[in-house]
């Protein structure tokens, strides 16, 4: 339940950025590189294209897409910003705590 509220909503606790680099193969086609995604990456939420603070994450002047537990893209070294799995409680927003016991009460 707690992963599943993690991924659904942009929880400004649990977003994290990172630096990937990349994997061998590469993609068959449509990018020239594929990355693997952070072990805590629970959804991509964009990736940093020098207006990050404008845009919020969201830019459509990267192109690229997310299958399984990599991000293809025409790029070396993309920065990424991603919605992390929160284990550690104590970092849970209050509205996340709420929001997380009514999941779990209604499930």
């Amino acid at each position: 339940m707690r992963r599943r509220l993690l991924r659904r909503y942009r929880w400004n606790f649990a977003v994290k950025r990172a630096t990937l680099a990349p994997e061998s193969p590469d993609p068959d086609f449509g990018f020239d590189k594929r990355h693997m995604l952070p072990d805590d990456c629970l959804r991509v939420i964009g990736l940093h294209d020098g207006d990050e603070p404008k845009r919020n994450y969201t830019s459509d002047k990267t192109p690229f897409k997310v299958e399984g537990r990599f991000l293809h893209v025409d790029d070396d070294a993309p920065e990424v910003f991603y919605v992390a799995d929160v284990t550690d409680t104590r970092q849970f927003d209050p509205m996340f705590d709420e929001a997380l016991s009514w999941l779990l009460a209604w499930d």
